[in-house]
């Protein structure tokens, strides 16, 4: 490796490699200032010992755009990488190299297959959220095109550049657009696959936040950050061995294994009552209730309910020895054409 190195600003203003071990220049020569190295690391660099540190200037004057280049991006304040892709701000970026399952256009929605290649890259595809597959699948935003069996990247999270954020199709057949702003965040849309949209999906459609609109124009700017709302079943203390199949189900504690789980019992009690209802229909026995004592007395054969006054006499029925036992508290609820509901 060689360096230019200016001895009025005791600075390394470039660097690239040999042509006669690589066969082209990799980096670039041009004036601005790329790297600040100094002296004394300068001429240690010649007799091959190890270096401390490499300072960057923080004011280039001239921005890099070769391939493989490092540089220090005043805006982002993080050092720069230049990819074939654009660029990757250290630290504020995971945009990792995956492998392409299908052809996939830059800016959709993508998801992990649940499978790797030989050379340890995620295979992906666009994102499906019918339900065929777990929404943690769900993995971040294509920064280019790719095409099947081809390699690109994928942003899981940081900021997405020169990328069209003006609006999107909604929809499979491409026939309805949607405006996007500035401040809009996105959700994956589960109208299209691979889509995005910015009406937040309703339930029981998954809802994915995925980035933000930092700049709506058709090369604009979105800010990466998938976030999976979970569903009730997702949450670790609760059960998934058996989803609900049914009306009226509902999550029971299991304090032995300190799990909730789905349980039938609502619909097993709404039974039970339901039986006594039809235990209760044609009996003779009642009971009345003299509202103004609160003395309460079984009546025989004389059925009735009386609250104190002649004209507020109901009538009830019921066969008290077999229905109600002695040891259970009941609370029925009449009206005027009898009763309507009892519970224990």
């Amino acid at each position: 490796m060689r360096y230019k190195y200016s001895e009025n600003t005791n600075e390394i203003t470039a660097m690239y490699f040999d042509t006669e071990t690589y066969g082209e220049y990799i980096g670039m020569e041009q004036e601005g200032v790329m790297l600040k190295i100094p002296t004394s690391l300068l001429k240690s660099s010649l007799d091959g010992s190890d270096k401390d540190y490499i300072v960057f200037s923080t004011s280039p004057s001239t921005v890099p755009t070769a391939e493989g280049s490092i540089y220090w991006n005043e805006d982002e304040q993080t050092l720069s990488v230049i990819k074939s892709t654009g660029s990757t701000e250290i630290g504020q970026e995971i945009d990792p190299l995956c492998y392409a399952l299908e052809d996939i256009s830059e800016g959709a929605l993508v998801m992990y297959n649940g499978t790797v290649t030989s050379d340890e890259k995620l295979v992906v595809k666009n994102a499906v959220l019918d339900g065929t597959y777990p929404t943690s699948y769900v993995i971040g935003i294509a920064t280019e095109d790719a095409s099947f069996r081809g390699n690109f990247r994928v942003t899981m999270l940081g900021k997405v550049h020169n990328i069209d954020t003006t609006g999107t199709y909604i929809d499979e057949d491409e026939t309805v657009w949607q405006d996007w702003s500035e401040g809009d965040i996105l959700y994956g849309n589960p109208a299209k696959v691979g889509g995005l949209t910015n009406v937040e999906p309703s339930s029981p459609n998954p809802i994915i936040k995925v980035a933000t609109i930092i700049n709506s124009d058709t090369s604009g700017t979105m800010m990466v950050y998938p976030c999976i709302v979970p569903t009730l079943l997702g949450l670790e203390d609760v059960s998934s061995d058996v989803e609900p199949d049914t009306d009226n189900q509902i999550l029971a504690w299991d304090n032995t294994n300190e799990v909730w789980k789905v349980s039938d019992e609502l619909i097993e009690a709404k039974s039970e009552i339901a039986d006594l209802q039809a235990q209760i229909d044609g009996k003779v026995y009642g009971i009345q209730i003299d509202h103004s004592t609160g003395d309460v007395a079984r009546t025989g054969d004389a059925v009735g309910m009386s609250f104190g006054s002649p004209d507020g006499t109901q009538a009830i029925t019921s066969d008290f020895d077999n229905v109600f036992p002695y040891s259970d508290i009941y609370t029925l609820k009449i009206d005027s054409e009898g009763v309507k509901e009892i519970s224990k």
